[in-house]
């Protein structure tokens, strides 16, 4: 049997959810607090909840009209019932669903290349692509900088966007990662009219979305006392787990950026 998630329910799902991806508990409690709602989740039941996908939130914006989405997270099943299908019926039912509600696309980021083809049988295509690049600090100015607030982050990313196309988080999730990355010890930076997402342990610019890039990451740089840093960069050539599924005949085929799903 399919249904919707209830509160009643949620002892359960935070069992699965530390079981399938090894969350601690503060995490999953966090994620429960913020995002639950009655509408927010699909289980498939069998002596129990088996399998379960949360439909969070999300936009795509393509040729700059936006469409409404729902991101596919954390979607798993339990040991014990694994290798049984109710993950693909649980997929297809939430693809009806969001059909109903209105909805024209499905998203989600795939965790392996495994998880990409189990997608991909199930109608989703590769459409957001990443790659990684290196960049050596050339003279020149720099940025001003300041702390990113999430209101920041949310302009430049919606405007960015809406030019060059892609998909992003909508809230509540959206403010749910930015204060997760805040958390987990990631600096959020503005830069002139833009931000950066930086992990400084890794000397790495997680997510960037700026008009003047070289400068951004010269300013990243110097701000660290970096040579050069990694810095993650929209490309359709490369390959990808960011994923779409459009929900009615003639929608247009999404690419570009998947906004807070980079890595």
């Amino acid at each position: 049997m399919i249904r919707y998630a209830v509160r009643g329910d949620i002892p359960a799902l935070k069992h699965l959810m530390n079981d399938a991806f090894g969350d601690s508990d503060s995490e999953t409690a966090l994620f429960f607090e913020r995002l639950f709602c009655d509408d927010c989740a699909l289980v498939y039941c069998d002596g129990g909840i088996a399998s379960v996908v949360y439909l969070l939130p999300a936009a795509v914006f393509v040729g700059g009209v936006r469409h409404d989405a729902r991101y596919i997270y954390a979607a798993a099943t339990r040991a014990d019932c694994r290798g049984r299908g109710y993950m693909s019926r649980l997929l297809d039912f939430a693809a009806d669903e969001c059909r109903r509600r209105g909805y024209d696309y499905l998203i989600l980021l795939a965790a392996d290349d495994g998880l990409t083809e189990f997608y991909g049988r199930r109608g989703y295509y590769q459409a957001f692509g990443c790659e990684e690049r290196i960049y050596s600090v050339t003279d020149g100015g720099v940025l001003p900088t300041g702390a990113a607030t999430s209101a920041l982050v949310k302009q430049c990313r919606n405007a960015a966007v809406m030019s060059v196309g892609g998909a992003v988080w909508e809230e509540p999730l959206f403010g749910h990662m930015y204060r997760t990355y805040a958390d987990s010890g990631l600096d959020w930076l503005s830069l002139g009219l833009g931000y950066a997402l930086v992990d400084r342990a890794n000397c790495l610019v997680n997510e960037l979305v700026c008009f003047d890039t070289e400068g951004a990451l010269r300013t990243v740089c110097r701000l660290y006392g970096w040579s050069d840093c990694r810095y993650r960069a929209v490309s359709d050539a490369a390959p990808s787990r960011g994923m779409a599924l459009p929900l009615k005949s003639g929608l247009p085929l999404p690419h570009g950026y998947m906004g807070l799903c980079l890595e």
